[in-house]
């Protein structure tokens, strides 16, 4: 069975408090143990809610925080102290409570973002593609519209977007929130940032690109807050695992990229038969014989020969071993085999025709720096295949991510 990964919400009993702890909750790898919140008692929640943070003696693998700047030092305090990775998603944050938190990141993993939502972090990316298309040439303006409830301004996700802009122009542009009086007459690499609070809305952003020519509008619409919890819940499955470190949905992304380079097959066996006849006959009973029972044996790996006799290799999924097992005491009675589960397989593509040997080499040396080691190596053309033990599997990807 499936260990389910312990989750303490801090500001849980808030509205988007709330959403995070039903995501959770429905979630299959996770349970929500306990909460923090300044009303401990204003939901009927099914785990404890604490009051303070300090106060919460339940044992965790998983602290967010979707609370108040305030409580920003009692939540890393906390979570430096029991070892634990934290989600940080709350806006609002002075440059010092942003220098303490990368200082946390140094023993604890830390996800930080302005905005849980992948939709957000993809209109900064085309923001920033646009930026360097128009370069100088477009007048850059803002728009954010939120709830009126929402307490700082400009939102944390208006200045994420400007900040992505800024860096990929050099650092250029200078923000001027708002515009009032009677010399406004917008100033050179400037990019305006304006704030709309009304009603419930869960968060609009609207980035223009304005030429004398054209207007380019990069736009994100959060039909409701559940797509913030969506998010998190991406983000406590990317950060469980990971080396201490400050994170953002940028690094998940890339990571979900890397993901799609690589096909990666859990529970799975391999299965060497020893010092079988080195004929054709006998590789041909047997490739039968497994074919007959539906089984696809795959990355047949024979040896050299030696006196007659070979070893051959070939990986399976495990829910077919015992037919494989009948099928090798069918093609030779009495044969001498090595059965290896729970193994987790990995196919790495790369973009050129032929694999990079120098990325080959850094990846082995990552491997063995980290004690992983790897079985039934091949590379062919553009891919890369091997084995490990499962277990290894969150940090092997984690290095496919850094290096391929």
């Amino acid at each position: 069975m499936q260990k389910l990964q312990r989750v303490i919400i801090i500001g849980v009993n808030g509205a988007m408090g709330q959403l995070l702890a039903q995501t959770f909750s429905d979630a299959p790898d996770f349970e929500v143990v306990a909460g923090i919140d300044l009303r401990p008692d204003a939901y009927q929640n099914t785990f404890p809610v604490f009051e303070k943070i300090s106060e919460c003696n339940i044992e965790a693998d998983l602290l967010i925080d979707f609370s108040k700047p305030s409580a920003l030092d009692a939540n890393l305090n906390y979570a430096r102290s029991h070892l634990l990775p934290l989600i940080i998603a709350t806006t609002g944050y002075t440059e010092a409570q942003k220098r303490s938190i990368g200082s946390a990141a140094k023993d604890i993993p830390v996800f930080f973002t302005a905005n849980m939502s992948l939709g957000v972090n993809l209109q900064l990316q085309l923001c920033q593609q646009a930026a360097k298309f128009f370069g100088e040439l477009a007048d850059i303006e803002i728009i954010e519209k939120h709830h009126h409830r929402k307490v700082d301004a400009p939102s944390g996700t208006a200045l994420l977007l400007a900040n992505g802009i800024n860096d990929a122009m050099g650092d250029i542009y200078h923000y001027q929130c708002g515009r009032h009086g009677t010399d406004c007459k917008r100033k050179p690499n400037e990019i305006g940032i304006h704030a709309i609070r009304g009603g419930n809305m869960a968060g609009d952003h609207e980035v223009y690109f304005i030429t004398n020519e054209e207007i380019l509008t990069i736009a994100h619409h959060a039909e409701s807050r559940k797509v913030f919890a969506i998010g998190a819940l991406r983000a406590a499955r990317f950060l469980i695992g990971h080396n201490p470190g400050l994170y953002s949905m940028l690094d998940m992304l890339a990571q979900s990229e890397a993901t799609k380079k690589a096909k990666i097959e859990s529970d799975t066996t391999v299965v060497t038969v020893k010092n079988a006849s080195c004929t054709i006959s006998y590789l041909s009973r047997l490739i039968s014989s497994l074919a007959k029972e539906g089984i696809v044996a795959d990355l047949l790996n024979q040896s050299a020969a030696s006196q007659g006799r070979v070893d051959l290799s070939f990986s399976i999924k495990s829910g077919n071993l015992n037919a494989a097992e009948q099928c090798i005491k069918q093609s030779t009675p009495g044969a001498d085999y090595m059965i290896q589960r729970g193994l987790c397989k990995y196919t790495i593509y790369s973009p050129e025709p032929s694999f990079s040997f120098d990325k080959l080499s850094d990846f082995l040396t990552c491997m063995a720096n980290n004690y992983i080691d790897i079985l039934m190596l091949s590379m062919v053309d553009n891919k890369l295949i091997f084995f490990t033990e499962g277990e290894y599997e969150k940090s092997v990807s984690t290095y496919i991510e850094e290096i391929f």
